[in-house]
């Protein structure tokens, strides 16, 4: 029972501290998802085992270690998510209260908030818009070196945090099958060892 549990406690540490204390080894999918499959079969027949173990000291390390397993399936998505919601608080402009008051600037008297409304819409979204200068007549925002490089730089870091956002997206989805897939393994394998132990000893 002690080199099952040593086993489950290096399966255990592997998905969720190794990849990324070392990504490069750890973070694979053919070491992710084969340590958590064997986790997901010895782990609930180790526990099973210990309930039905009349030793304390060993009657405890099993329920530990799935505590410790079910406060990390919990507490993961819960992360993810949160990631996400700040990504996408960062990339996706707020246009229900952004537009009202782009839409302020560009009819407001004075030529200079119409000419900042206009650099505002060049800089955030890299068009060029109408609007009036001082003179009321309608002319085409031109940009600036500066606006330019600005615009460039707010696409990239939209661009990757595009990329952060789907890589979130995908954990948070991986995170909810895997916890799903653990959770009927442990059940089916947890009653079919209680089960088997109860017949046996009740042949006997």
């Amino acid at each position: 029972m002690k080199s099952l549990f040593n086993t489950c406690a290096v399966l255990f540490t592997i998905p969720f501290f190794g990849k990324q204390l070392i990504p490069e080894l750890f973070g694979v999918w053919y070491i992710q998802y084969p340590s958590y499959a064997i986790l997901a079969i010895l782990l609930p027949f180790g526990f099973a085992k210990s309930v039905l173990n009349n030793k304390q000291e060993e009657g405890i390390s099993f329920p530990i270690l799935f505590l410790l397993m079910s406060l990390m399936q919990l507490v993961s998505p819960i992360t993810v998510n949160s990631g996400i919601k700040v990504v996408q608080s960062v990339l996706v402009p707020s246009d229900n209260k952004t537009t009202p008051l782009l839409l302020q600037l560009l009819d407001n008297p004075e030529a200079s908030k119409r000419n900042f409304g206009a650099k505002y819409i060049y800089r955030e979204y890299g068009e060029s818009i109408y609007y009036r200068d001082g003179k009321d007549e309608f002319i085409k925002y031109t940009p600036d070196k500066e606006d330019v490089e600005f615009y460039k730089e707010r696409n990239q870091t939209n661009l990757k945090l595009k990329d952060v956002n789907a890589t979130l997206s995908n954990r948070a989805s991986e995170s909810m099958y895997l916890s799903i897939g653990f959770a009927l393994s442990f059940f089916f394998v947890f009653c079919f060892v209680l089960a088997k132990e109860y017949r046996v000893k009740k042949l006997s």
